[in-house]
């Protein structure tokens, strides 16, 4: 449900300004998203009495669980790039099943790809997930 709402809210998210609190937003949805065991990692673990997994909120995982990103509000230094590239790829790999769905999520960045954007420095990245799948 979340990865379907994040595909969903992607062009809106994109298109807000400054560039750098889309980044952030983005950023914090696609880690939510996230089902990598390096990614979840950063979640505390969950509670003995839990008895089907951990079912944070979206709020509360964030609240709790990422305060170096909520510390990053706003912020487009080469460390906030890196870690929206990072978990923009990792919802992308890891996330999207579909190849349609795949062509769209890319779309969404060409369409505000302006050079020296974060969006722009994302696209090369998923560029380079495609080159390394054709060898």
């Amino acid at each position: 449900m979340v990865r379907d709402w994040v595909l969903l809210s992607l062009s809106n998210f994109t298109q807000r300004t400054p560039v750098a609190m889309a980044m952030w937003s983005l950023s914090c949805f696609f880690v939510s998203a996230s089902t990598s065991q390096w990614i979840s990692a950063l979640y505390p673990p969950c509670s003995p009495r839990a008895r089907s997994g951990c079912l944070l909120s979206l709020t509360d995982r964030l609240r709790t669980s990422l305060p170096h990103v909520i510390s990053r509000m706003g912020s487009s230094e080469a460390v906030d790039v890196s870690l929206f590239c990072l978990v923009a790829m990792d919802f992308y790999r890891h996330q999207i099943d579909e190849e349609l769905d795949r062509r769209a999520f890319q779309s969404v960045f060409e369409t505000v790809a302006a050079p020296g954007t974060p969006y722009h420095r994302l696209l090369g990245c998923l560029q380079s997930i495609h080159q390394d799948t054709s060898l």
